[in-house]
């Protein structure tokens, strides 16, 4: 591969990682507000474990970032952080609605399924940028997220609004 090439999946490993990073904040943010607008305790402890592993991302993705000499993007966190505490607060405040429950779930597993993608691109451009071994962390946190998506898409699934709308599926 020429360096140019190789700059060029660099530069686009760079620009997903901090897509990836401030994304995660938003998701944690997100999952405080979605926490506290479900009823069941058992899905209260799913969505803490998904929300703790986000966090867990978040740390990883910091961690390569550091690793290539680069600094997530202070716009793009300022921004998630507004649309991570925003949704949370939906969340929060729509909890006694109709359908609530239903489009926070819906909402968590189209987020989630994008993750998949967002990191196995990253895990691909990588390998092009010459660094393959970041691969196994980039796909790792894929897996992650496709159980985060089949989570929330189960949920999805059982509930009867969701013959009504078009659920997604990689």
């Amino acid at each position: 591969m020429s360096d140019n090439n190789a700059d060029s999946a660099r530069r686009s490993l760079v620009h997903l990682l901090r897509l990836a990073y401030s994304g995660e904040l938003a998701a944690v943010l997100a999952y405080e507000g979605h926490l506290m607008a479900v009823f069941d305790k058992q899905e209260k402890r799913d969505i803490r474990k998904i929300q703790n592993d986000e966090v867990e991302h978040r740390n990883r993705v910091k961690y390569i970032l550091n690793q290539l000499g680069e600094r997530p993007s202070l716009i793009r966190e300022i921004v998630m952080w507004c649309i991570g505490s925003t949704v949370g607060l939906v969340c929060l405040l729509t909890k006694y609605f109709p359908m609530s429950w239903f489009f926070a779930m819906y909402g968590a597993g189209k987020l989630e399924a994008n993750n998949i993608l967002e990191y196995s691109h990253a895990a691909e451009f990588a390998v092009r940028a010459g660094m393959p071994h970041l691969v196994p962390d980039l796909m790792g946190m894929s897996n992650t997220e496709r159980e985060h998506e089949e989570y929330f898409y189960q949920k999805v699934i059982s509930h009867c609004m969701s013959r009504h709308v078009l659920v997604w599926r990689l």
